[in-house]
């Protein structure tokens, strides 16, 4: 059985995933590595989008229009706050014969929820290129090198019955 939704708490979003193995002890190697392989993929998520968040806004433009914001897949970083905010984990639960794993990841803070849902167009009627950006990297198609969390999730589940 797989389990698993996004869901948007206090205009933050997180992504979660359950999945079960009924353990047989012979298999408990490979079990560990699918779950090491697991950590590392969502890890990597992590690492990147933060990496992408991490891209100050020169001074020079720090009161006026960004001038490339048009194109840009991720909103510069003012505070460092959304770039910090990005985690991802696995915890496992053993009982009996099965061993339940939730994974799961999230961007809490305000601003990134924002930065997606109910943004007017700037003054000069343009829709920012980064708009969109957080629906993107956790249900759509991800956005440059940063995967989606829904696409990890799925090739994950999909790994997880070859074993």
């Amino acid at each position: 059985m797989i389990t698993g939704r996004f869901d948007y708490k206090d205009f933050a979003e997180k992504g979660w995933k359950n999945f079960w193995f009924k353990i047989r002890e012979e298999e408990m190697d490979v079990i560990e590595q699918f779950l090491a392989h697991t950590q590392s993929s969502m890890k990597d998520w992590e690492d990147k989008l933060a990496e992408e968040l991490s891209d100050p806004l020169p001074e020079e433009f720090w009161h006026s229009e960004r001038p490339d914001a048009i194109t840009r897949l991720f909103p510069y970083m003012n505070t460092g706050k959304q770039a910090n905010s990005v985690h991802s984990g696995l915890k496992r639960k053993r009982s009996g014969d099965r061993l339940y794993v939730s994974a799961w990841a999230e961007i809490d803070v305000p601003y990134a929820w924002f930065t997606t849902r109910g943004k007017k167009r700037r003054k000069s009627g343009v829709t920012p290129g980064w708009v969109g950006w957080v629906s993107d990297v956790f249900e759509g198609s991800g956005r440059g090198r940063v995967m989606s969390m829904s696409d990890i999730f799925e090739t994950l589940m999909i790994e997880r019955e070859m074993l």
